[in-house]
């Protein structure tokens, strides 16, 4: 200060954050500050939504052979529900659960169906 109470040359940031708690009393107030910093340790996105495999189904990560695989579409009686019959039997049981079955060729070609447990 070139004199005294003289405070034109401006201020000296020691700290900036934000307030986190405040503790009143009848004699004064506590305050308690943390840093920006602390806004790192939020897990974002805060929901996280993806499929238990992210390998394509049939490619070379995934580790199964397309070729082998013999599926037929049936319609039941009276429903309008599709199912899907198939010869694999996968290990462990629920290994395609939540997959998707995309139709190549013929009447289903284009359409695509999450695998249910």
């Amino acid at each position: 200060m070139p004199t005294y109470r003289d405070t034109g040359p401006g201020t000296v940031v020691l700290f900036a954050g934000r307030v986190s708690d405040i503790d009143c009393s009848r004699t004064g107030i506590d305050l308690k500050c943390r840093s920006h910093l602390e806004l790192l340790n939020i897990q974002m996105p805060r929901r996280l939504w993806q499929s238990s495999c992210t390998h394509v189904f049939g490619d070379a990560m995934c580790q199964f052979d397309r070729a082998s695989l013999q599926v037929n579409f049936a319609c039941l009686p009276g429903s309008t529900e599709t199912q899907v019959l198939s010869t694999i039997t996968p290990a462990p049981a629920g290994l395609f659960v939540q997959g998707t079955i995309i139709g190549l060729t013929g009447v289903n070609a284009g359409y695509s169906r999450t695998v249910a447990g």
